[in-house]
């Protein structure tokens, strides 16, 4: 027997209707004939009760009228309820008229009992709903908070209705706000569009509001920026809701409603992406992606992979972020020949094999150490691997006749004072110097992705869950952010206009100060800064600059075909002096950092390592 039918409730839901449809069966005999003759043929009805009630339990039972909690009984409820009525109805008139001895079925009876019938199974339901809804709703004490919704579209009617009937939130609608003003002046569920969105700092202070949910989700980014500012100027705590998917797939409610993310008021349009001309270049094509775990590198992979290439090789030297992007591709799209690879770009020998084996036609060089000070520490490290590892992978690329190599550089490779962006510009040379003819090299260069590991962002969030402080390395700092999303469909983009011997630069808006995001984030979950969460300033650690730059004095920026992508037109062609750069890889494998900084030095002019934490 199933465990829902051995619990107390569900004999309790179900004596609820046999007594009730009994009591209107009788009632359907008294209302048809009279009193007298309910008394008179008992025995008769007594006969047709059991039979009349097992055919509705019947019909109850196939339409699952017994698994749901009567507290939550709904529309679809309602209407399975009307089925299993009416079908119960029909077999009960075909079996009145069989011609059965000692066995007589009034039908004018069994019409009315079918109308009772109804209104019993029904009322005992709507009544269990609006008595939970009404009267047990927990503690409406001085706890309650009065609460604002922003939006009164199906996201706000949502949020609403799930405030409304959910038990022991201790949340109390006050009214909602929208900027639609057909919607001003009426009432959802009871509760009225008070005005628009403009009147909400004005709202709050008269109707003592607690708190905001934002529920527009379908905003865009800079109607969204403007309703944000909106909450902050009403000086109160405010929350919104997850995005239009998850309101489609009905998983919105009061409970989710989530903190806001910088990366929804970085306050730039969405990216469209020129899907015709992408799939030209990746569809049916074998793809290779180094860094394929990490976060540029995962989200290349996402992307890539929408445009059914042949195969897509994911290529990583850790086994599991390697592991997790290769599960999620597989999962999501299983159609897709998908073969994931440990390796290392500096393994020369292993990488011919990988490329012999399985001849990728593109390559997406991602794999890169990218933190700032922690190679300051190692700088044979970040020279091994982001200078020459690069070299290796390119050398093997040029030597497979492979079509397109776009390189995935930083805004940390202009004027580098850290060894870090000095490794990945000596990478862009290597890159623009061994163009072959076959192999059409590239390189892509942007700032800071939000929420990547490592990024100013997951820090801050975890500081403030600690009650800060929280670490900012100083008042002046300025950086480029793009989202990841953002950035790894301009690469793709950027690879459909690779001839060989460019460099691309990513339009990422203006540079934000770190300090205005730690204080925006302490204001999102709800604090004050300096009051509630201290903003510490700690110094600029080793190798990190004030602010960060998209291209040299003797490079020039110039548009291309798409207006978030900038050429890189050098005035000054730079090749590598071999000599040094030979001697720098010995000292790299040596591990000689002193001697690493100096040969740097030597090869770029624009770097110094005496300069590191200078703007």
């Amino acid at each position: 027997m199933p465990k829902k039918y051995l619990k107390r409730n569900f004999w309790i839901l179900l004596l609820v209707d046999i007594i009730g449809l009994s009591v209107g069966f009788c009632a359907s005999y008294w209302i048809r004939m009279d009193l007298d003759y309910l008394v008179s043929n008992i025995r008769t009805i007594l006969v047709g009760l059991p039979v009349v009630l097992l055919i509705k339990l019947i019909f109850l039972f196939k339409f699952d009228l017994y698994s749901g909690m009567w507290r939550y009984t709904g529309i679809k409820d309602l209407l399975n309820l009307l089925k299993a009525t009416i079908l119960a109805f029909i077999l009960t008139l075909f079996i009145a008229h069989l011609p059965i001895h000692n066995f007589f079925l009034s039908r004018s009876a069994i019409i009315i009992d079918f109308v009772l019938g109804i209104m019993v199974l029904g009322s005992s339901r709507i009544s269990a709903r609006i008595y939970f809804e009404y009267f047990i709703k927990g503690d409406y004490s001085s706890n309650v908070k009065r609460i604002l919704i922003l939006g009164a579209g199906n996201a706000g009617e949502k949020i609403l209705r799930d405030v409304l009937k959910s038990r022991g939130l201790s949340y109390h609608v006050v009214g909602l706000l929208d900027d639609d003003r057909d919607k001003i002046g009426h009432k959802i569920h009871g509760i009225p569009v008070l005005g628009s969105i403009s009147m909400v700092k004005k709202i709050v202070k008269d109707m003592m509001i607690d708190e905001l949910i934002v529920a527009t989700p379908s905003a865009t980014k800079c109607e969204f920026k403007k309703i944000i500012d909106k909450c902050k100027s009403a000086e109160i705590r405010y929350r919104i809701i997850p995005s239009i998917t998850e309101i489609i797939s009905k998983k919105v409610g009061i409970d989710s409603a989530r903190k806001l993310s910088y990366e929804d008021i970085l306050g730039r349009s969405e990216v469209s992406l020129d899907s015709k001309t992408v799939s030209q270049v990746i569809s049916d094509k074998i793809v290779l992606v180094t860094g394929a775990g990490g976060s540029i590198g995962s989200e290349l992979c996402r992307q890539i992979a929408n445009f059914k290439p042949r195969k897509l090789l994911l290529f990583d030297v850790a086994e599991s972020p390697l592991y997790h992007i290769d599960m999620e591709l597989s999962n999501n799209m299983p159609y897709l020949d998908i073969v994931p690879i440990i390796g290392d770009v500096k393994d020369k020998v292993h990488l011919q094999k990988i490329f012999a084996k399985y001849t990728p036609e593109i390559v997406f060089h991602a794999a890169a150490y990218k933190h700032v000070p922690m190679m300051e520490l190692q700088p044979w490290k970040a020279i091994e691997n982001n200078t020459f590892g690069t070299e290796t992978l390119a050398g093997v690329s040029a030597e497979f006749a492979v079509e397109k190599f776009i390189l995935i550089s930083t805004d940390k490779a202009v004027n580098p004072t850290s060894i870090m962006g000095a490794s990945k510009k000596l990478a862009e040379l290597v890159i623009l110097n061994k163009n072959n003819g076959k192999t059409a090299f590239s390189v892509v260069r942007f700032g800071n992705v939000l929420g990547s590991v490592g990024s100013v962002i997951p820090l801050f969030e975890k500081q403030i869950a600690h009650g800060g402080p929280v670490t900012v390395t100083h008042p002046d700092i300025v950086r480029y952010f793009m989202t990841i999303p953002e950035a790894s469909l301009l690469v793709l983009q950027a690879a459909c206009l690779n001839k060989g011997k460019d460099i691309f630069v990513l339009d990422m808006g203006k540079q934000i100060k770190i300090d205005k995001i730690a204080r925006e984030m302490i204001e999102f979950f709800g604090y004050v800064p300096g009051k509630d969460i201290e903003i510490e300033y700690i110094g600029l650690r080793p190798g990190e600059k004030l602010y960060e730059e998209l291209n040299a004095k003797f490079e020039d920026l110039t548009p291309t075909s798409n207006p978030k992508i900038n050429l890189v037109l050098s005035k000054e062609p730079r090749e590598i002096d071999q000599e040094c750069f030979e001697k720098l890889r010995k000292a790299a494998v040596e591990k000689i950092d002193l001697e690493i900084r100096e040969l740097v030095e030597q090869i770029l002019p624009e770097y110094s390592f005496a300069k590191k934490g200078e703007c």
